[in-house]
């Protein structure tokens, strides 16, 4: 999952080699079904009439699977946008965690330096008292 990359993500590969190919399968299925309907009304052949049930069923089963497909690839971007945004959430925290520990160690570092300093202080007066 290289966000720079040329590669084609999976919705845009479902949409090419499965939605697309199945879309015009079924606008082809609903012309034919359009043009069977209007021109012959009701048909007097029950086989006909089977025929063309099932085919209905076909269109609507496609129409389905078609949907599914959408809601599919909408939750998959969904989900991806959401593990996008938990890891930049992560990386954000990491980062303030980083920042928290170097300010740490800074306040340390002076605090050490100020005991320091009173300590030499108090050394350099107590020198300075007995020499004298």
């Amino acid at each position: 999952m290289s966000d720079g990359s040329s590669k084609p993500s999976i919705g845009e590969m479902l949409s090419q080699h499965v939605v697309k190919p199945i879309a015009d399968e079924l606008g082809k299925m609903v012309e034919v079904g359009a043009q069977s309907v209007s021109g012959s009304g009701q048909p007097q052949d029950p086989e006909e009439a089977q025929k063309k049930a099932e085919e209905a069923k076909k269109i609507q089963n496609v129409k389905t699977f078609l949907a599914q497909m959408q809601a599919d690839e909408q939750r998959l971007r969904q989900q991806r946008a959401q593990e996008q945004q938990v890891k930049a959430q992560e990386t954000q925290e990491e980062k303030q965690t980083e920042e928290n520990k170097k300010v740490e160690k800074n306040q340390k570092k002076q605090e050490n330096q100020v005991v320091e300093d009173k300590q030499r202080a108090i050394e350099s007066r107590q020198g300075k008292g007995m020499g004298g």
